[in-house]
C-alpha cells in the first residue's frame, strides 16, 4: 500500500483482508495509531473500520454492483471529441448534440464521467486582453529581448501609470447576507452622498526603491498636452532626483541620463 502520509483521495480502499487484520489488532487492544502504522493507512481509516465492523461477525463486505458501461469505445471517442469541439457550451447542450448524433439516450452524468476520464475539467475562463497577431509577435519579441535581465537591471526601469480614485463612493458592488424582505433595513444598506462623490485622476512613477511624485490631473482626463506637462513635472523631477550628486565627495556616481529606461 501507499505511504500513510499520502492524501487519502489518492489511496485505494481497504481490502477485506486488511479490514480483518485491523479488527484482529483492535481485538488485541492495539492502539489505533500503532495499527495505522502497521497497516500503512490513516488513523481515520482504522477508526472507520473498527466502528463499522465487528471482529466476531465480520466475514467480508458485499461487493459493489458492477454496472454495464452504456457506451462503446467508439462512442466514447466521439463523446470526448464533441466535448473538445464544444468546450464553451454547457454540458447539457453537449449532451443533446451527442444524443442526436449517436441516436442513443445519453445522460449528462455519462458525459461528465467521460470528460473526467479524458482528464478534462470545467473551469471559469481566464480573462485576457484581445490581441492581434502582430501584437502577440511584438510581445514575444519584447520578452525574448529582456528575458535574461537581472533584478538590478529591472531596478533601472522607471514604471508609470495613471488611475482613477473615487472619493465618497465605492464603485464596486457590495454584497450582504440578509433575511428576505430586509432590503431597505439600514443595517444592510450602503449609504451614498451625492455631494461627496468626487472622481480624481492621478499619475505616478517609481523605479527600484525610489518613488516619484504623485500628480493629481485636471478634470476631463489626460490628453496629449496634459501628458506632456505630467512628464515634465513628474518624470523629469524623479530623474533629477536620481542623478543628484552624492553628499559624500568620495562616493562615485555611475548613473547618467542613459542609465534609466522609461516604460
Amino acid at each position: 500500500m501507499s505511504d500513510p502520509q499520502e492524501p487519502r483521495a489518492k489511496r485505494a480502499h481497504l481490502t477485506d483482508v486488511e479490514i480483518a487484520k485491523i479488527l484482529g489488532l483492535g481485538k488485541a487492544n492495539t492502539s489505533r495509531r500503532t495499527i495505522a502504522s502497521l497497516m500503512k493507512c490513516s488513523v481515520m481509516a482504522v477508526q472507520h473500520a473498527l466502528a463499522t465492523f465487528s471482529f466476531e461477525t465480520f466475514t467480508g463486505r458485499q461487493h459493489r454492483r458492477e454496472y454495464q458501461r452504456k457506451t462503446t469505445k467508439r462512442e466514447d471517442r466521439y463523446i470526448v471529441r464533441s466535448i473538445k469541439q464544444n468546450d464553451s457550451l454547457p454540458l447539457s447542450d453537449i449532451t443533446n448534440i451527442v444524443s442526436n448524433k449517436l441516436d442513443v439516450p445519453i445522460s449528462t452524468t455519462t458525459i461528465r464521467r467521460r470528460r473526467s476520464e479524458a482528464g478534462l475539467g470545467s473551469y471559469i475562463a481566464a480573462e485576457k486582453p484581445g490581441l492581434r497577431a502582430e501584437n502577440v509577435a511584438k510581445r514575444l519579441e519584447w520578452a525574448e529581448k529582456y528575458k535574461n535581465w537581472t533584478v538590478e537591471d529591472w531596478k533601472r526601469v522607471i514604471w508609470s501609470d495613471e488611475s482613477s480614485i473615487w472619493i465618497g463612493v465605492n464603485p464596486r458592488c457590495k454584497w450582504v447576507i440578509r433575511p428576505e424582505g430586509e432590503r431597505l433595513n439600514p443595517k444592510y444598506v450602503t449609504k451614498t452622498f451625492k455631494s461627496a462623490q468626487v472622481k480624481v485622476m492621478v499619475w505616478a512613477c517609481f523605479t527600484g526603491k525610489r518613488l516619484g511624485p504623485l500628480i493629481v490631473c485636471d478634470e476631463g482626463g489626460i490628453g496629449a498636452d496634459e501628458y506632456e506637462d505630467i512628464i515634465y513635472d513628474g518624470l523629469f523631477s524623479l530623474i533629477d532626483d536620481l542623478l543628484k550628486l552624492p553628499g559624500d565627495p568620495e562616493t562615485i556616481r555611475i548613473a547618467d541620463k542613459t542609465t534609466f529606461l522609461f516604460m
